[in-house]
C-alpha cells in the first residue's frame, strides 16, 4: 500500500498462523530497490538473489530506513511483492535465485502505476 501523505510504502505479509507483519519503507527506497533489481536484469544478469541486491544497496537501505541491522529483510519483502505480481519467478537453475518474468519496460510501467495510486 502506497501512502503519499506519509511518503511511505507499507508491505503487509500474512502468515498462516494468523499473524500479519507490516514493513514500512520510504516510497523512494521501494522504487530504488525495484529499479536496482531490474537494472541488473537489463545489464544481462539472468538470475538475481536477495543477497545480490542487498550487497548493492546495503548502505542506502541502512541510511534511508529503519532496517539498520537487517537490510536483507527489506529486500526480501520487496522481492515478495514482485513475486506476488508475477514480476519475479523462482529460478529453476539457481538456488534462491529469481528470474524476471516481464520485460524491464513492463516492470517500470507497473511501478509507475503502483506509485501513482492513492494520489
Amino acid at each position: 500500500m502506497v501512502d503519499h501523505q506519509e511518503g511511505i510504502v507499507r508491505i503487509l505479509t500474512e502468515y498462516k498462523i494468523d499473524a500479519i507483519i507490516t514493513d514500512i519503507l520510504p516510497i523512494h527506497l521501494f522504487r530504488d530497490i525495484i529499479l536496482c533489481t531490474v537494472e541488473q536484469f537489463a545489464s544481462g544478469r539472468r538470475n538475481i538473489k536477495v543477497s545480490d541486491i542487498t550487497k548493492l544497496m546495503e548502505d542506502e537501505i541502512r541510511s534511508r530506513s529503519g532496517y539498520d541491522e537487517a537490510p536483507r529483510v527489506l529486500v526480501y519483502r520487496v522481492f515478495n511483492v514482485l513475486k506476488h505480481h508475477d514480476i519475479l519467478i523462482p529460478s529453476s537453475t539457481v538456488r534462491f535465485g529469481h528470474n524476471l518474468n516481464k520485460s524491464v519496460a513492463e516492470v517500470k510501467e507497473w511501478l509507475d502505476h503502483v506509485l501513482s495510486q492513492n494520489r
